[in-house]
């Protein structure tokens, strides 16, 4: 823990909590058009990242929804220190592997965003990055709420990237 909050910025988290909505796979398959939940809390993701960061209080949800362009992410974050909005989003912006998007520049649902990426020559219209509805995050003392989109084909690059150079 004390080497996250060494790390700068709003200095990691006290606790998490994840809300992560997928797409259910197979555009065809039986669950094409059901809202599926996943059947444990906590689902595999916190265990997975806590496999890397044994100190990591989190707790992650899933549910598969009807459509394969995304996952899209909720998270509700208790800070180690109250921040303000702007603090928060200066640390967010100083990762590559977040953009920073706006709502009220008409990304304000997944399919947007990909157009936005094909708009920009991405190959694909592959988004590198988790986009991040910047005037949606929400900052209370020192809690914080927020959420993004990662594309369910692109993300993998910049991960395996990261693995090989491991």
């Amino acid at each position: 823990m004390a080497d996250r909050q060494a790390r700068g910025g709003c200095g990691g988290a006290r606790h998490a909590v994840a809300m992560r909505h997928r797409p259910v796979g197979k555009p065809f398959g039986r669950h094409r058009e059901h809202v599926v939940p996943e059947p444990e809390i906590p689902s595999h993701q916190g265990p997975d990242a806590q496999s890397v960061d044994p100190d990591l209080d989190v707790i992650t949800m899933a549910v598969k929804v009807p459509q394969t362009l995304a996952h899209l992410h909720y998270w509700a974050v208790r800070m180690p220190r109250k921040a303000s909005k702007d603090e928060v989003l200066e640390a967010f912006s100083a990762s590559s592997r977040i953009a920073l998007i706006r709502m009220a520049d008409g990304l304000g649902a997944l399919n947007p965003v990909k157009e936005m990426m094909a708009d920009l020559g991405r190959p694909n219209d592959s988004l590198y990055e988790v986009a991040l509805w910047k005037d949606m995050l929400k900052v209370e003392g020192d809690e914080l709420f927020y959420a993004y989109m990662v594309d369910n084909q692109a993300i993998v690059t910049p991960e395996t990237i990261d693995a090989i150079r491991a």
